[in-house]
C-alpha cells in the first residue's frame, strides 16, 4: 500500500511539474495556442519599376536585376536581406514562400522564372513559365519557393530565360515572401 501511495504521489508531482515548466520546442504539447516572438522572414519586391532583362541567347538564365542593383527592396523582414538585388539568408536552414512577377517579351515566346541558390550553384526547386502575349501585354507568373540555405549568408537571386529566342523580356512588378521553415 505504501509502495503505491508513494507511486501515486510521484506521478502527481511530476505532472505538476510537467504543466508548470514552459516546454521546450518540440518537446511536448501545450495546454493551449502556441506564440512565436518572431522568425527569420522576409517581404518585399518592386513595383512599377520596369526593367528590360537583356537576354543575349534563348534557354539561358539572366538575373532579374537592374543596372544600379536595387530593383527589389525589402518592406519588412528579420535575418533576410537584400543586397544588390540578391536576397541573403543570415541562418541555414529551410525556407518557404512565394514570388510572383509580372513580364512581357515577344508575342508566343515561353519565359520562365526561377529562383537559384548563388552559394550552392543550385536552382531552388523547378522553374515556371508562361507564354507570353507581346511587349507591354504583361502576364504574372507565379513561382512557390523552397529554399535550402546550406550556409548562413546563403545568396539567392531569382532568374529568367527565354526559351524561344535570344529576345529581351521585360518585368515590371514582383512581390515575394519568404519564411524560416526548419532546420
Amino acid at each position: 500500500m505504501k509502495k503505491t501511495i508513494g507511486f501515486l504521489a510521484l506521478l502527481v508531482l511530476t505532472a505538476a511539474i510537467a504543466y508548470a515548466v514552459p516546454l521546450t520546442p518540440g518537446m511536448g504539447v501545450a495546454p493551449g495556442p502556441v506564440r512565436q516572438a518572431t522568425t527569420w522572414h522576409s517581404y518585399g519586391g518592386f513595383s512599377l519599376s520596369s526593367t528590360t532583362i537583356t537576354i543575349g541567347s534563348s534557354a539561358t538564365w539572366y538575373p532579374v536585376k537592374n543596372a544600379t542593383d536595387n530593383l527589389w527592396a525589402a518592406t519588412e523582414g528579420n535575418g533576410i536581406t537584400l543586397s544588390l538585388d540578391n536576397l541573403v539568408i543570415a541562418n541555414q536552414g529551410d525556407y518557404q514562400g512565394h514570388m510572383t512577377i509580372s513580364v512581357s517579351g515577344t508575342n508566343g515566346h515561353d519565359v520562365f522564372v526561377r529562383s537559384f541558390n548563388v552559394t550552392d550553384n543550385v536552382a531552388n526547386g523547378n522553374p515556371i513559365g508562361a507564354t507570353v502575349t507581346g511587349a507591354s501585354n504583361f502576364q504574372n507568373i507565379s513561382l512557390p519557393l523552397y529554399i535550402e540555405a546550406t550556409a548562413d549568408n546563403t545568396i539567392v537571386r531569382f532568374e529568367v530565360m527565354n526559351n524561344s529566342a535570344g529576345a529581351d523580356v521585360t518585368v515590371r512588378s514582383a512581390i515575394y515572401q519568404l519564411f524560416y521553415l526548419h532546420d
